[in-house]
């Protein structure tokens, strides 16, 4: 967010006329942006070393707040500045820093897959290039990457921002069909390439974790693709259906940030052994809680109606949505 509303309000010639070289905006945006990370990070460790200083201090354990210091910067301060970087080089190339998250979220996934060795022993070893650290109790172990969260993030600001921008009285001039056909066609290339991503990823966890399907239903690699494209198609369907919904409440509410909140509270009811417990099949993750061991179970598919069905309502109530906006 440091150089997207600078852009998006345009801004960048009223900066251009101002004393203040290219240099000292960059340091002054980034070091802003990196002190605040830093604060927070402070604050964590201050909670943390009282949390352990009063649960281990009782069970006779030695709690240093040096330790937390060293382990922050040793593990920590590294990830947060390379964040810090990449997010601040794509949002200068591509005005907004939303392209590094599916960028950030693979390096992640590489940097923190195991692999099994000669022997069959399964392990984790410093790949090269790697700075995101592995945690224990097997964090990122079978897990691809959140594509639901990456939708609902991508997608929340597909129209929005013809709203508060200065542009909307001219958008308005267009036919409502062409701006219903702008965003859709906007949509379907946020989608497309964040299915991409999605298989990517999944290339990523067989090449470097390669995992043991022999349990999963069929063996080989024939087996293997039909997994992939079954794969593919899962995710095809949760991304259409939380990036139309994420577009859909931020239309509504004519704020991006109420469509990503209020999906992210629809995920965490639904992505959780709750909404595993009491909507079974019908969950909108059913795909993700279906059963790894029997390859032939697919009542998953129920669940994923439900997001096709509701992503159909979705993109029909746009355009009567865009029209009210225009009131």
């Amino acid at each position: 967010m440091l150089f997207m509303q600078d852009t998006r309000r345009n801004t960048y010639e009223l900066l251009h006329t101002k004393p203040v070289s290219a240099g000292k905006y960059l340091s002054g945006k980034v070091g802003g942006g990196f002190t605040v990370c830093l604060i927070i990070l402070a604050i964590l460790n201050l909670i943390f070393f009282g949390l352990c200083l009063v649960s281990a201090g009782d069970s006779g354990f030695t709690v240093r707040l040096s330790d937390f210091l060293l382990a922050t910067c040793l593990y920590i301060l590294p990830n947060m500045l390379m964040i810090v970087s990449v997010y601040s080089l794509v949002s200068l190339l591509c005005k907004s820093p939303l392209p590094a998250v599916p960028l950030l979220l693979l390096y992640i996934v590489y940097s923190n897959m195991g692999s099994r060795n000669a022997e069959g022993i399964y392990g984790y070893d410093g790949r090269p290039l790697a700075i995101m650290v592995r945690f224990p109790g097997g964090f990122f172990d079978t897990s691809p990457p959140p594509m639901a969260a990456l939708a609902l993030t991508f997608c929340a600001d597909t129209y929005t921002q013809e709203i508060i921008s200065r542009r909307s009285e001219i958008w308005r001039l267009c036919p409502m069909k062409r701006r219903v056909c702008a965003i859709y066609r906007r949509m379907a290339i946020q989608e497309v390439f964040l299915l991409f991503v999605a298989a990517a990823g999944y290339g990523l966890f067989f090449l470097f974790q390669n995992p043991r399907t022999d349990r999963m239903g069929t063996e080989g690699p024939a087996g293997e693709i039909g997994r992939f494209l079954i794969y593919v198609a899962a995710v095809a369907v949760t991304l259409g259906f939380w990036g139309l919904l994420s577009n859909l409440l931020s239309c509504l509410f004519r704020n991006m940030w109420v469509g990503i909140g209020g999906c992210l509270i629809l995920w965490l009811i639904t992505n959780s052994s709750f909404g595993d417990k009491y909507l079974g099949v019908w969950n909108l993750f059913s795909y993700t809680f279906r059963e790894l061991e029997d390859g032939g179970d697919f009542r998953w598919i129920y669940g994923k109606m439900v997001c096709i069905c509701i992503g159909i309502l979705a993109a029909a109530a746009l355009p009567g949505i865009m029209k009210r906006q225009d009131r």
